[in-house]
């Protein structure tokens, strides 16, 4: 004996249910019984199979779409930071925005060095900007504080593509089709690969 939790109320039934009537009950193709707890008696809960299908499905076009996006960078550099470290570190945003991402690059104090002046500072922001001018552009506007900046940098290319994974149409329609159809969809995306 079990006891069901209603699908529309989301509540269980005060009345337990013999498990085997349960099952004669339900369309096995397109659902089943999940135990969802088995403490102080057994419960358990209604699944509609395409349901869960079509979420999963969801849920993957919505992470193959967030891969394809730009992704955002940042890279922090102190003031008195040596010509080898800035070049390594120019060297990382560099490649970032050769992808066609966006890369931060934010200028900070550190504890005990000496700041420079502000001009010592547009100069260095600048040669940073100027390093990567031919990989970025500025996509917003550089942010002066008063002894920190930022300067937000965006590559020129678009993201490169993904390898070939379903496009996002066909991910949504493939929540809705059958397992035969399914498959059969499998096969054509192989085909065109």
């Amino acid at each position: 004996l079990v006891r069901f939790i209603n699908p529309e109320t989301n509540k269980p039934e005060a009345e337990k249910t013999n498990l085997l009537d349960l099952l004669m009950r339900i369309d096995r193709k397109n659902e089943y019984i999940e135990l969802v707890a088995q403490i102080p008696d057994p419960l358990v809960k209604l699944k509609q199979k395409v349901d869960e299908h079509a979420q999963a499905e969801k849920k993957k076009a919505k992470k193959w779409l967030a891969a394809r996006q730009r992704q955002m960078k940042e890279i922090q550099l102190t003031w008195g930071a040596e010509s080898h470290d800035l070049q390594h570190k120019l060297d990382k945003a560099r490649g970032e925005l050769e992808e066609g991402h966006r890369v931060s690059i934010a200028f900070l104090p550190k504890k005990g060095q000496p700041l420079p002046s502000p001009d010592q500072m547009r100069t260095k922001v600048q040669g940073a900007v100027d390093a990567l001018k031919d990989v970025g552009d500025e996509w917003q506007p550089r942010e002066f504080q008063t002894n920190s900046a930022i300067v937000h940098l965006q590559g020129r290319e678009a993201p490169a593509p993904l390898p070939a994974v379903p496009r996002f149409e066909r991910i949504q329609e493939r929540a809705n089709l059958s397992k035969e159809e399914r498959i059969r969809l499998k096969k054509e995306l192989k085909e065109e690969q």
